[in-house]
């Protein structure tokens, strides 16, 4: 006899990981409505791996053939030619609101790293990855805002957030806003830099936003 055997198996996986230490359950509760969000990451299948998924919103934008999804199909009578793109655009008239593919940006982290085995390379959005195998990876990114484990901490900078600090230079090339910055024997890191630029081409003078590293 030929039996179809059906194989379940399940894995830990964590949940709302992103979401607040302490939730207010409350109605009247104030609440945060983000416009980036992390990015959604989930399994093809064993041999393929994960893979990044964006979901539409909406979408309202006519194909070539006249049909517009969630709204009017518009077909031709018998004998009667079906009008080009641009005619039925034409006919449409102006949209009232451009159209919308996301109602949000979501975010996420990739290294250029491939995966292995042959899977799909695909982005991170925590610092905890749990695979199907039961294996836990750690790449070096996270959204996380609240990481209360130290082991997952990434080494960061404590600063004074009382003061922040102007500073204008001169340099020849934009530095990297990303390095610590040692001014008068002190400390930085920097919040933004400008720099300005004419038909002439940049100018050397720089103008800086730091805060003092404590």
């Amino acid at each position: 006899y030929n039996y179809k055997v059906n194989e379940y198996y399940c894995c830990l996986q964590p949940v709302n990981q992103f979401g607040a230490n302490i939730v207010n359950e409350k109605d009247n509760a104030s609440t945060l409505t983000l416009d980036f969000v992390p990015a959604w990451i989930d399994e093809l299948d064993e041999n393929q791996g994960n893979c990044l998924f964006l979901a539409f919103s909406s979408y309202n934008e006519p194909n070539p053939d006249g049909e517009r999804i969630g709204g009017v199909i518009q077909t031709a009578e018998e004998g009667e030619l079906i009008q080009p793109y641009l005619v039925q655009e034409l006919e449409n008239g102006e949209q009232d609101k451009a159209v919308e593919y996301y109602s949000k940006i979501f975010v996420a982290f990739w290294d250029g790293a491939v995966e292995a085995g042959g899977k799909h390379p695909h982005p991170y959005t925590d610092s905890v990855i749990v695979r199907h195998d039961g294996t836990i990876f750690r790449p070096h990114y996270s959204l996380r805002i609240n990481r209360n484990n130290g082991m997952l901490r990434f080494s960061t900078h404590k600063i004074d957030t009382k003061r922040k600090y102007n500073f204008t230079f001169l340099a020849d090339t934009i530095p990297n806003i990303r390095s610590v910055y040692y001014i008068n024997g002190k400390r930085y890191l920097c919040e933004k830099m400008t720099a300005t630029f004419t038909e002439s081409g940049r100018s050397q003078q720089i103008k800086g936003e730091f805060w003092k590293v404590l």
